[in-house]
């Protein structure tokens, strides 16, 4: 087996990559019950609701 190489493509490019959920919507007739800020938002809340700080977990 060898390794090739190919050229970079566009879609290689993080900076040209967005969020669109369009074709879902339409194939699956599906709707967020959250926009994506408010979806993160909750994430994060959640996620430092059950985070323990290290000073804690060491006993100090």
């Amino acid at each position: 087996m060898t390794a090739s190489h190919t050229d970079r493509r566009d879609v290689d490019n993080i900076r040209r990559r967005v969020v669109n959920i369009e074709k879902t919507r339409r194939a699956l007739r599906w709707v967020p019950e959250v926009t994506l800020e408010e979806g993160l938002k909750r994430t994060v809340e959640w996620q430092r609701a059950r985070t323990t700080p290290a000073a804690a977990r060491a006993g100090a």
